[in-house]
């Protein structure tokens, strides 16, 4: 039951397989960044309270955590989620995260191998205009992701990776509604997804007439 006030989390729980109790972590209104803060842990929860961060990068790598619990924290400033929670195999719920900022750079593998979520699972990004490239795969119970019409998507292909994931028809083509119009030769990969043998042809063409590459 104890909190500890902290100011900066950055690689808190490295390498510590045998530890099973985390306290409670007041980042008491910090603007700072959360890096690798679980990663190769044996703790099964976390709690954060009052945090500010600008960043999530690494921030759960581990199988064995299962609970995240952010209470009274601010993500419209986190400017960089890649690989945020990356293999973590006994995840079983995500908090819904009000990410309002750039997102700049390409969001890599910001869940993937979540096969423990017990609730399905929207990301939004619809007011990233930054957003280079995101991926979030192999995740059944990841059902849907928006972007916004003004994100650069100027990353390496695909820039777009939700494969073997449960989006079906209907989040696919909101996803497509929603992408921008582009002219590099962007790809969006929506391989083993549960809607993509669901798709017409005209539901695709809503991606290729705004110069997008579907790979199905």
């Amino acid at each position: 039951g104890n909190t500890i006030k902290i100011k900066d989390i950055q690689n808190l729980f490295i390498n510590t397989s045998s530890l099973e109790y985390s306290a409670v972590l007041d980042n008491n209104n910090n603007s700072v960044t959360w890096y690798s803060v679980i990663r190769s842990s044996g703790i099964p929860e976390i709690t954060i309270k009052n945090g500010k961060p600008t960043s999530l990068q690494y921030f759960a790598i581990s199988s064995k955590i299962e609970n995240l619990n952010f209470i009274d924290c601010d993500f419209s400033s986190t400017t960089n989620i890649s690989g945020a929670f990356g293999n973590t195999t006994k995840i079983k719920k995500f908090p819904e995260f009000n990410f309002s900022s750039a997102c700049l750079g390409g969001v890599e593998s910001f869940l993937s191998n979540c096969s423990s979520l017990t609730e399905d699972y929207v990301l939004d990004l619809s007011n990233c205009t930054a957003l280079n490239k995101i991926a979030a795969i192999q995740t059944a119970r990841f059902t849907g992701l928006r972007v916004s019409s003004s994100a650069t998507f100027g990353g390496a292909t695909p820039q777009i990776n939700v494969s073997y994931t449960g989006m079906d028809r209907t989040a696919l083509v909101q996803l497509f509604n929603d992408l921008p119009t582009v002219s590099g030769g962007q790809v969006i990969n929506i391989t083993g997804t549960t809607g993509s043998e669901d798709l017409t042809v005209d539901d695709v063409m809503i991606a290729v007439n705004k110069g997008w590459t579907v790979t199905n």
